[in-house]
């Protein structure tokens, strides 16, 4: 009995890390002195809401105000223009974008250069 509680809290507790982890389509392609290089550039702007990560993710987190929720067109549209028109330069050196929209109904996007290339604005909110 005590092996099968153990069993299923051992998988319950996977389950919940998968739901809480976000895993990215893309995999950066910059060096570590890249990164620091970037983050001296960029010492200006790097916040709680922006920031780089040691294996090259340019991280962008915005949240939802309390008793509202993310429209996702307004998600993708101010992801598309933040990764492909902001950040296009890093992109193109291999880093990747991750918007992080939190709140209800909020999500993770990511974009590197060939998404940027491949898709479009949705024209909506520019």
């Amino acid at each position: 009995m005590k092996i099968k509680l153990l069993s299923v809290m051992a998988v319950l507790a996977g389950l919940v890390g998968c739901a809480t982890t976000a895993k990215s389509p893309y995999t950066p392609t910059v060096s570590p002195q890249q990164v620091e290089m970037v983050r001296v550039e960029l010492a200006e702007i790097i916040s709680d809401n922006l920031y780089i990560t040691d294996d090259g993710f340019v991280v962008w987190t915005e949240y939802a105000p309390a008793g509202y929720e993310w429209e996702r067109e307004y998600m993708r549209d101010a992801a598309f223009h933040a990764a492909c028109d902001d950040f296009l330069p890093l992109l193109e050196s291999g880093f990747v974008f991750n918007a992080h929209f939190k709140g209800r109904k909020g999500s993770n996007l990511y974009y590197n250069l060939d998404r940027c290339l491949e898709d479009k604005s949705t024209g909506l909110y520019r």
